[in-house]
């Protein structure tokens, strides 16, 4: 058996209060009712520390209860967590694959339609020149401008296909900014003459001479620009802009913008305007067709030279479509 001095400290105490009382009441009957009264409240506190215990015991477990059940929602969690994720993986693989097979297509399309299209007009150019009635070379020579605007399309569309493909390339060498300017406008006067429109060019005067960077491309982006205030707009200017928005020892930030005056776009429709195959009026009973695929490959070319490209409309200024791109500088001022 245990001695009273091996027990716990609590239970000890206890025991030893109790056998003090009992002794007290044997030789002094006179405290027999304060004993019963102390022994009373003791085992009052004691039920009362039971209670307390028993109390303690149940939050313990009802807090390894909700740990448990903690840790069981948690690996739920992240087994829903990664499903979710693979299941976004495999979304986002077949959406990746689904546009490179696209882009493959119209790879492939744009080169076997190109190449009897070439036949077809070189065809078409011989005939004209050997024409000798003025009626029949004139239907020869609009044959051979819807050739030209069929290539065209075919271009941007190969373009296109390359730039989502990431097959895109540049050809960067110096290039004298304000001449370019003019060559493309002296290329686009024609079709804008004939759709009543006049081409205005503004330079900014602290803008390199020379700067490095494709010009063939930059002049693309342009006539993107300019052919589709000519489609759109009503007759009126079209406004050519480059000014510098950023210099620095790397190169600097070319600002690239051709302003129309036409009715403005809503916000909506600038959102979307540089999607492919998306235009502003997506109605059947549209006033101009096209493809829709202009915007978005100058929005490739835009990026690809370390850029971006959109379009600015309000009252009071029509539509400014413009176009960010990072040259070095080949000659400065």
């Amino acid at each position: 058996m245990k001695n009273d001095d091996e027990e716990p400290d609590a239970t000890g105490l206890r025991h030893r209060a109790e056998r003090s009382i009992a002794q007290s009441a044997a030789t002094a009957p006179a405290f027999a009712g304060d004993t019963v009264a102390l022994l009373h409240e003791l085992q009052v506190h004691q039920l009362e520390l039971e209670m307390q215990n028993e109390s303690l015991r149940q939050s313990q477990a009802e807090t390894e209860a909700a740990r448990q059940a903690l840790e069981t929602l948690n690996a739920q969690l992240e087994e829903r967590v990664i499903a979710r994720t693979a299941e976004l993986a495999a979304a986002r693989d077949a959406a990746v694959a689904a546009s490179l097979a696209k882009s493959d297509f119209l790879d492939r399309m744009s080169h076997e339609l190109r190449t009897p299209l070439n036949g077809i007009m070189g065809m078409a150019e011989l005939a004209r020149r050997r024409a000798t009635d003025p009626g029949q070379e004139e239907l020869l020579v609009k044959a051979l401008r819807s050739g030209h605007h069929l290539l065209g399309l075919i271009e941007t569309l190969l373009d296109l296909a390359d730039g989502e493909a990431g097959r895109l390339k540049l050809v960067p060498a110096p290039f004298p900014v304000a001449r370019s300017l003019d060559e493309v406008i002296g290329e686009m006067a024609g079709p804008a003459g004939a759709a009543g429109m006049t081409i205005s060019v503004e330079v900014d005067p602290s803008l390199p001479v020379t700067l490095v960077g494709d010009a063939g491309r930059i002049k693309q982006l342009l006539r993107i620009f300019i052919g589709n205030a000519i489609k759109f707009a009503p007759p009126g200017r079209i406004t050519v802009r480059a000014r510098m928005r950023e210099d620095g020892p790397s190169g600097c930030l070319l600002r690239l913008e051709v302003a129309d005056e036409g009715v403005p776009l809503a916000p909506a429709q600038c959102a979307r305007l540089f999607e492919p195959f998306t235009q502003a009026d997506e109605s059947l009973t549209r006033e101009h067709g096209g493809a829709g695929i202009g915007l978005a490959l100058s929005r490739h070319l835009a990026r690809l030279m370390g850029g971006e490209a959109g379009v600015t409309a309000g009252e009071g200024v029509g539509n400014v479509f413009w176009a960010d791109v990072r040259l070095p500088v080949a000659q400065r001022p």
